[in-house]
């Protein structure tokens, strides 16, 4: 298993699928620990390909999948495996541009993490941490109690990204597709979401989920601040 892991980061996904093929592992399977790892690498699988935008991925199933590995973690009293599960339900939100959803589970992930002061277990996962983690701190910043705790944690961890990450992360957010910069103009132009079903051909659903995509890749949370953030970025 650390070896397909070790594959999938380097972008092996061919052949870490045949590898589940092979050992017969599905997103659909009843969760085991003794399996644990194996189906926590078929949904990092899964989300690599979603990233990509090469694949149709059911989100709905990973995001079962991991809650049902959740319960036993909880169970069965495993920390670290509570923590990656919870770490990766908080990736499969961000790449669905569910903000709200992600935040709640990022902030839950770091506030169980906090005790025993994990730093490279964030860091590993590289960009789209960094982005999720800036965003969290944004809104961990005006709050009181166990939120401003949970902050000076989150800063030690931020402070752990490569140098190159840091200095850019003002200016720094996961590529928009083509698609997206599509819609993003047409925001530009002021057109309602329904006019941009009109203009580009696509299902209202389909609309609301690229403005959600678009404002989590931004690190904004209205139509306005999106067209302020991608002017300072050249896009439009």
């Amino acid at each position: 298993v650390h070896r397909m892991n070790l594959l999938l980061k380097q972008g092996e996904t061919r052949r870490v699928k045949n590898w589940c093929h092979r050992m017969r592992l599905s997103i659909t399977d009843e969760p085991y620990y003794l399996y644990e790892f194996e189906h926590l690498l078929i949904v990092r699988m899964a989300l690599l390909e979603a990233m990509s935008e090469s694949k149709q991925v059911n989100f709905q199933s990973l995001d079962l999948l991991l809650s049902r590995l959740l319960v036993e973690a909880k169970r069965q009293s495993r920390l670290r495996s509570q923590l990656e599960i919870l770490k990766l339900k908080a990736l499969l939100y961000h790449s669905l541009g569910n903000q709200k959803e992600c935040m709640q589970l990022l902030e839950q992930t770091i506030q169980l993490a906090r005790p025993e002061a994990f730093v490279s277990f964030f860091v590993e996962e590289g960009k789209p941490m960094q982005l999720m983690l800036l965003a969290l701190r944004g809104s961990l910043q005006d709050r009181d109690g166990i939120a401003s705790t949970n902050l000076a944690y989150l800063e030690t961890i931020l402070k752990s990204f490569p140098e190159r990450l840091i200095k850019d992360s003002t200016n720094m957010f996961d590529p928009l597709s083509q698609r997206e910069l599509d819609v993003l103009k047409l925001i530009a132009e002021g057109c309602s979401n329904e006019e941009i079903c009109q203009r580009l051909f696509l299902a209202l659903d389909t609309v609301k989920g690229h403005n959600r995509r678009i404002f989590d890749k931004l690190l904004v949370r209205r139509r306005t601040e999106a067209i302020v953030r991608a002017q300072k970025l050249g896009l439009i």
